[in-house]
């Protein structure tokens, strides 16, 4: 059985948990540069690239880990008027 609160195959150790942390947070500060200089070029077309920090988050973290980061995404996104229900 695979324990989804560690991620798929991943180590524990400290350093690879930071390792983990630092490319979530790599990949979400990419996310929110470009974010920030398209949308106001191509507007809520943009929002569609959450999907690879919500990737990065779901493939080092797990399943769970995933959906929580895209809910947020999500929710960050309707609030900015960015993305219509």
């Amino acid at each position: 059985m695979i324990d989804e609160s560690i991620g798929v195959g991943f180590a524990t150790s400290p350093a690879h948990r930071q390792r983990r942390l630092i490319a979530v947070a790599f990949a979400t500060a990419a996310y929110f540069g470009i974010f920030a200089l398209l949308a106001p070029s191509l507007g809520g077309a943009v929002s569609g690239l959450s999907i690879v920090p919500v990737g990065i988050v779901a493939w080092l973290y797990g399943m769970r880990s995933g959906i929580v980061a895209e809910l947020t995404a999500h929710n960050l996104m309707t609030v900015r008027g960015m993305q219509k229900l």
